[in-house]
């Protein structure tokens, strides 16, 4: 009779542990815990989605104003400075002019956010830009000739078509 009781206990201990015997969510029948064909979300058809194409190179996935949105949150201006580094974080010796900052800031800002999966890995070199204010934005290549992964000091991080700079990453150190 104690093993009874004892199985029995355990039982109910390890349900309420795992959420077994919880109530079930909103949206099913009580009494059985049945979702009802009346709760699921309904299909959404082809023309229901948002077919809005920001740019050629954008995923259809991102409307306008959502691209828009992004765009503007991630620009760049009063650059310090623009370091290389390796596969291993040493930095490389190149030096960018004035010019070539420029050239890679306009890049840099008006590149298309891709809603679209991507390798996590680094290939290549890694760019630090350094801002004014000493927040940075670390873009590293994942092999591809025409997207990099963007990523800020203040967290946000984006996957971006920027060929400009793909190019340089993928540039074999000399």
């Amino acid at each position: 009779m104690k093993l009874k009781i004892w199985t029995a206990v355990t039982l109910l201990s390890l349900m309420a542990f795992t959420g077994c015997a919880a109530t079930p969510d909103a949206g099913t029948d009580n009494s059985t815990g049945i979702v009802k064909e009346s709760d699921t979300i309904p299909n959404t058809t082809k023309e229901d989605a948002v077919t809005a194409d920001p740019s050629p190179d954008a995923s259809s996935k991102i409307s306008a104003e959502t691209a828009d949105q992004l765009a503007a949150q991630k620009k760049i201006e009063n650059v310090k400075s623009i370091a290389l580094k390796d596969m291993d974080g040493n930095k490389i010796d190149k030096a960018f002019s004035e010019d070539d900052i420029q050239n890679i800031v306009s890049a840099y800002n008006e590149s298309t956010v891709q809603d679209t999966s991507y390798v996590a890995m680094i290939t290549g070199s890694t760019m630090v830009i350094t801002l004014e204010d000493d927040s940075t934005v670390t873009i590293t290549s994942y092999g591809d000739k025409n997207n990099i992964v963007a990523a800020a000091s203040t967290g946000e991080s984006y996957h971006l078509s920027c060929p400009a700079i793909a190019s340089i990453l993928l540039e074999k150190a000399e």
